[in-house]
């Protein structure tokens, strides 16, 4: 079987099955993880004052 491999926009490269993993984890509620709240880009945070 052939693997599908894409290629993320810092040249890092992923397979289907990485994005399987993925959606996986996802629909688990990301059990493994440590989840921080996200800072707001530097256009956002300008949109805001």
């Amino acid at each position: 079987m052939l693997v599908k491999k894409y290629k993320a926009s810092d040249g890092t490269e992923f397979t289907d099955e990485d994005i399987a993993r993925w959606a996986q984890e996802v629909e688990l509620g990301f059990p493994h993880s440590t989840l921080e709240p996200a800072q707001p880009y530097e256009w956002e945070h300008k949109a805001q004052q």
